[in-house]
């Protein structure tokens, strides 16, 4: 806590650039550096200094002067003892004088060449003998395991490599000089002095000899043994390996025909010399649109980029068996202009009215419709989804498979976060800005609290065993979750009694009404919400007269399912429990709450009719 920090000055402050700034102009933050706190100061330590060249070395420099000179002005009486740290601050040819310059401009204190620490690597000696894959196994018993029938032939293996008896009973130590004389070890050392390798390239130079499948194995037995064992000398670890993963969100999906359907995540042109063609999905109904271009009588990848000259997109729909019949028997004079045969194996496209057909003879095409653009030039998305008719409001209905940073990122830090072991589950994430940085903190913390609570539900639900035939109602649900899941609700510690159930109903009512539909809990099939009608409800005469003619069964299921679509607008008033006010705006929900009427609407933008002009 900054309070904290300005009742007792730390002996150690850890900034960095903005905030150290911060601190020296903010009256507040004086205390910091007045009343004799600035008399433990002594050393400046600035890491990763190569970054300082140019302005931002002299901005540096600036903000170094003006913090000795705080200091000074505090009481500070100690020479300060300036400490510079870098891993790419200099190549072999790089003299230390040139270092030694850099580093007394960047602090304003003098350096001489003999301040200039080198890291200088020890070479290793390559040996003669070669450990077999028992040994690798053996020493796992005596590191890892700790098997004691292992630890003596450990010493028998010992002897035999070095001569004689180990000095020292330290396992790591006596199992580390083993490893040392090892060629394997000497050339996965080597290896990796060099660059970066992965596991398969390690395992394919280390164990050539064997099948594929043991080649990891062996490579990772030998990795966590070097990772377990010291150096007998300096009582180092022999490798101090980092493992690093590279993961990305998707850049799309792509699908192929031919010789069977697959969906690839990765962009590919072609496959098994067969095209590949990009898809894209309606947000409604999820009908799936192959999208691209027309260049030479093939369809290729489009160029999504407005600023390009070729800049093209177009949208085609696939007609499958079922709905190509019912598309030919009502709707066959407006497509007709706009069906294309797509062949299967080469790409090739040509519009179905054209005489003579595909000209490729491969005899594998399918039947695709052409939907029309939202504006003249026909490179733009489509105004609506050509199967459901969906409009997407302000969003393009129909879109590309592909996600943005932060969601992508957050499920990623949460999967890995979940298979780290008990007792060291840490997150570190970095980010180009502050602001990117704080989001991110906030929009993992949120959207973990969301799938957690989500998780706690179906719980719940699954737990229940044999349901009534008319389901839950949500005051059940409220009372089941306060007495089997109330931790899942209970953010703070502080929270009571009233304020967990509150955030309970809060909770029940955000998935009720939620706009996440692909991802609720409804959205994945786990749960159905159903308005049940009273029996007591007289179905209206309308419904079961011309032009209708609908039974008492039908008018009640329209009736349902007319009250039903109200979620998707929020026009649902909020019934909380007696003591637990809830607002519409506590649910934090995106959107805007509706009102749905019969009769004309005038002027009323969150209004919907249901018998107006419109429908």
């Amino acid at each position: 806590m900054r309070s904290e920090m300005r009742s007792s000055p730390p002996h150690i402050l850890l900034t960095n650039y903005s905030m150290l700034e911060y601190i020296l102009l903010r009256p507040h933050d004086s205390q910091l550096f007045d009343n004799g706190a600035s008399s433990c100061f002594k050393f400046i330590v600035l890491d990763e200094v190569h970054q300082y060249s140019g302005s931002r070395g002299a901005e540096m420099a600036m903000l170094m002067r003006r913090l000795k000179q705080r200091l000074k002005d505090g009481g500070c009486k100690n020479r300060f003892q300036c400490i510079a740290t870098s891993a790419t601050l200099s190549d072999p040819v790089e003299s230390n004088s040139n270092i030694s310059r850099f580093v007394s401009e960047l602090f304003g204190e003098p350096f001489s060449d003999e301040n200039i620490i080198i890291t200088e690597r020890n070479e290793r000696v390559m040996s003669d003998y070669e450990l077999k894959s028992d040994d690798y196994q053996l020493l796992k018993r005596v590191l890892l395991e700790n098997d004691q029938e292992s630890v003596e032939k450990a010493y028998e293996l010992y002897i035999q490599i070095e001569g004689e008896k180990p000095e020292s009973a330290d396992i790591p130590r006596i199992v580390g000089a083993i490893l040392k004389h090892d060629k394997k070890t000497y050339s996965l050392l080597a290896m990796l002095d060099k660059s970066a390798k992965s596991i398969d390239e390690l395992g394919e130079k280390l164990f050539p000899e064997r099948p594929a499948v043991e080649r990891m194995t062996l490579t990772d037995l030998l990795i966590q043994l070097l990772i377990k064992a010291k150096d007998p000398k300096s009582g180092n670890v022999l490798l101090s390996a980092r493992y690093h993963f590279f993961l990305r969100s998707l850049e799309g999906a792509f699908i192929s025909y031919y010789p069977r359907k697959r969906i690839f995540l990765d962009r590919r042109i072609m496959d098994q010399n067969a095209a590949v063609f990009e898809v894209a999905l309606c947000r409604e109904c999820g009908q799936h649109y192959i999208i691209g271009k027309i260049k030479n009588g093939k369809l290729v990848e489009a160029v999504k980029d407005p600023s390009q000259a070729e800049f093209e997109i177009s949208y085609f729909r696939p007609l499958d068996d079922s709905n190509l019949y019912e598309e030919e028997d009502e709707l066959e004079n407006r497509l007709a202009l706009k069906k294309y045969s797509l062949c299967l194996i080469c790409g090739a496209i040509v519009q179905e009215k054209k005489r003579g057909g595909l000209q490729c003879c491969h005899n594998n095409s399918i039947t695709v419709v052409r939907e029309e653009s939202s504006n003249e030039d026909g490179n733009k998305q489509i105004s609506r989804c050509g199967l459901c008719g969906f409009t997407g409001g302000n969003r393009d209905p129909v879109r590309s498979i592909i996600y943005g940073t932060d969601g992508p990122n957050v499920v990623i830090v949460t999967s890995l976060f979940q298979l780290l072991p008990e007792g060291k589950k840490k997150i570190l994430a970095f980010a180009d800005n502050r602001q990117e940085a704080a989001f991110f903190a906030w929009y993992l913390e949120d959207s973990y609290k969301e799938i957690a609570r989500r998780n706690a539900m179906y719980k719940i639900l699954y737990g229940i065993g044999k349901y009534p035939s008319d389901g839950l109602s949500l005051v059940s649900l409220f009372d089941l979750a306060y007495k089997r899941s109330k931790n899942y609700f209970q953010d703070q510690l502080s929270d009571d009694e009233s304020t967990i159930k509150k955030k309970i109903q809060i909770a029940f009512y955000r998935e009720l009404l939620t706009n996440e539909k692909r991802i609720s809990l409804e959205g994945v099939g786990l749960i159905k919400w159903k308005l049940v009608l009273p029996e007591e409800l007289e179905v209206p005469e309308s419904l079961l007269d011309p032009p209708w003619y609908l039974s008492k069964g039908q008018a009640r299921d329209l009736i349902a399912h007319l009250l039903d679509m109200l979620r998707a607008d929020k026009a649902i008033e909020i019934n909380s429990l007696p003591d637990f006010f809830i607002n519409f705006s506590d649910l934090s929900i995106k959107g805007t709450q509706f009102q749905v009427k019969t009769g004309e609407i005038l002027g009323n933008r969150y209004m919907r009719c249901w018998n107006g002009r419109r429908g």
